[in-house]
């Protein structure tokens, strides 16, 4: 009896502890799929724009019971990568938190049905096509109106991108993306593309963008305007005659071209915009091609004539200076005036004035001498700035604010900002002031 007795109470410990087993096992899960495309769905409805949206994956460990009722789903913090999920059942409540990635799509454009080679594109022939950052391509077509018109090169699909390579007739050019100052080093992000037909290309375009990156502006540019030769330094370009040009002609825009010189020993001296020589008058006929040097016109940046014993060559300015913004070639002139009228202190050449800045407006014509003029500001006023305290061996950084302005090797007051003092130092870089000791 006492064998039977305890055979009967391990069978019902047995049964006590498998019959809730097989009722966990036999309670529905809500699918994990289910979940993660509800929160897709959600991001969807509650975002402007176009996104790819990434939902984290659940553990396979993590069991959530079938929720009968709809799903909610919110925003709990005060950010968007992360969703709360809940079902909110009487006997069946529980919640999840999942993160979700937003990755902005581009618009482009595709053709919207099968179109063979040769076909010419109309409005109704395309639509937007959504496409990631990893696909985009400065050849994308994002401006349907500029291919209408235009014929395919070969046969699309529907769904194809878009791009200026399938059409016959057109070709990008490179833009500035915004305005943009004299002394400015160009990068990719300072460029975008236009579409324009070939026949439409600016003369001294630059279509690589090799041809102009980190090369340095020497003139301000507004958003929009088409990249060419003429607004770089550091490219080897002469301005020539567009044709034969006799003694005494004042030359004017129609009169000029840019090359660029491409031989192993380019004519030096040369003039680098057109603007430097329109209003000029030649001082000896010249051909066709030819390239425009000072000796070949009169009253010329560089090379002046002689002045008297009582006169003197003096820089002024062609147009009024604004106070901030570097001095190019383009903004000086030259001309003879009276000793007497220089005792204020003037330039004799165009190269001292180049990339300094006018302290105030100049207006057209002015003399221009040092208290009008001072080296750009590296450092602004109020500024924080790197200070390097140089010493033999080692050199030691901290932080501080800049109490004035200051351009290249001037001296200013910087406040060190753990310690509050006030220090002078000697502007090195943009942002950096070093003391030697």
């Amino acid at each position: 009896m006492t064998q039977n007795h305890t055979v009967k109470l391990l069978v019902s410990f047995i049964l006590i502890l498998f019959i809730p087993l097989c009722h966990a096992q036999s309670q529905a899960l809500h699918d994990h799929e289910d979940i993660r495309q509800g929160v897709a769905a959600f991001v969807a409805e509650n975002q402007s724009g176009h996104y790819q949206t990434e939902v984290q994956k659940m553990d396979k460990r993590i069991k959530l019971s079938q929720c009968s009722d709809e799903l909610s789903f919110s925003y709990p913090f005060e950010t968007d990568s992360t969703i709360e999920v809940r079902c909110s059942e009487i006997n069946n409540n529980w919640k999840i938190f999942l993160s979700v990635k937003n990755r902005p799509l581009h618009k482009a454009y595709a053709v919207n049905r099968t179109l063979t080679a040769g076909y010419q594109l109309t409005e109704t022939d395309l639509e937007p096509l959504y496409i990631p950052s990893s696909k985009l391509s400065p050849y994308l077509v994002d401006n349907p109106k500029s291919v209408i018109g235009f014929s395919l090169k070969q046969t699309l699909r529907p769904g194809h991108a878009l791009l200026i390579s399938d059409i016959e007739g057109i070709t990008q050019i490179m833009v500035a993306k915004k305005r943009l100052y004299a002394g400015h080093r160009v990068t990719l992000a300072d460029i975008q593309f236009k579409t324009v037909p070939l026949d439409k290309i600016p003369e001294s375009a630059i279509l690589e963008q090799s041809g102009i990156r980190n090369k340095v502006l020497i003139k301000t540019i507004s958003a929009g305007h088409v990249y060419n030769i003429t607004d770089f330094s550091h490219l080897n370009f002469a301005i020539i005659s567009r044709s034969n040009l006799d003694l005494g002609h004042i030359l004017d825009n129609t009169d000029l071209d840019v090359i660029l010189q491409t031989n192993k020993n380019p004519v030096a001296n040369h003039f680098k915009q057109k603007s430097q020589l329109i209003g000029r008058t030649l001082i000896r006929d010249i051909s066709k091609g030819t390239i425009l040097l000072p000796a070949m016109v009169e009253n010329s940046l560089g090379m002046l004539p002689l002045a008297s014993k009582d006169m003197i060559n003096v820089v002024i300015t062609r147009e009024t200076l604004k106070p901030d913004r570097k001095i190019t070639a383009s903004d000086l002139d030259s001309k003879q005036v009276k000793r007497y009228s220089t005792a204020m202190g003037y330039y004799t050449q165009a190269d001292e004035v180049i990339d300094l800045v006018p302290k105030r407006f100049i207006t057209k014509g002015t003399i221009l001498r040092h208290a009008l003029l001072k080296k750009p500001d590296l450092i602004k006023k109020g500024a924080h700035v790197t200070i390097t305290v140089t010493r033999q061996g080692f050199f030691i950084s901290n932080e501080g604010i800049a109490l004035e302005p200051g351009g290249l090797n001037d001296e200013i007051q910087i406040k060190v900002t753990n310690s509050g003092k006030i220090i002078t130092g000697i502007v090195d870089a943009v942002g950096k002031v070093k003391i030697i000791k």
